[in-house]
């Protein structure tokens, strides 16, 4: 049984691309009312933004992954794993923080876990997530409050 339940898996996988493709597809077809033609043409042409969006998002969980190895390096765990192995993580619990309804709380679970079977330090695995999630709150506050003192500024024509 053991082996079927693999092949089953096996072939969700192969066929699951072209399923959300059609699903994807399909939805666009509804929501704008288009012929077949154009919802193609207009899926072809939002493939650049898709790109560089993707992009833009892998550097972001990367340059994320490399100040949560700081992070862990300056916090003495010596058996931290790679980057790569971080990176991984950190686009894993983003993906959990995007799908489950759990107000952002699943991935870093997730990001505790893994990283506790890789250094076998619960406690110092936990401290790390935490502050890290702590560090990056304290960033978003940081920019929002800079991005309204220049709209203010901008608002009431006041020289930068």
């Amino acid at each position: 049984m053991g082996t079927r339940a693999t092949r089953v898996i096996e072939w969700a996988k192969r066929w699951m691309g072209l399923v959300l493709a059609l699903f994807a597809m399909a939805v666009l077809l509804v929501l704008s009312r288009q012929t077949l033609v154009t919802a193609t043409l207009t899926l072809a042409n939002l493939k650049a933004i898709a790109l560089f969006s993707l992009l833009a998002f892998a550097l972001w969980t990367l340059a994320s992954a490399m100040a949560w190895r700081a992070l862990l390096a300056s916090s003495g765990i010596r058996r931290s794993p790679g980057l790569g192995r971080l990176w991984l993580i950190r686009l894993a619990a983003q993906a959990v923080n995007f799908v489950l309804p759990l107000a952002g709380v699943g991935g870093e679970a997730l990001r505790i876990s893994a990283l506790r079977r890789k250094t076998q330090l619960g406690t110092a695995s936990a401290a790390s997530v935490i502050l890290d999630v702590t560090t990056e709150v304290a960033a978003c506050f940081l920019f929002a409050a800079l991005g309204s003192l220049v709209y203010w500024r901008a608002l009431h024509n006041l020289p930068m």
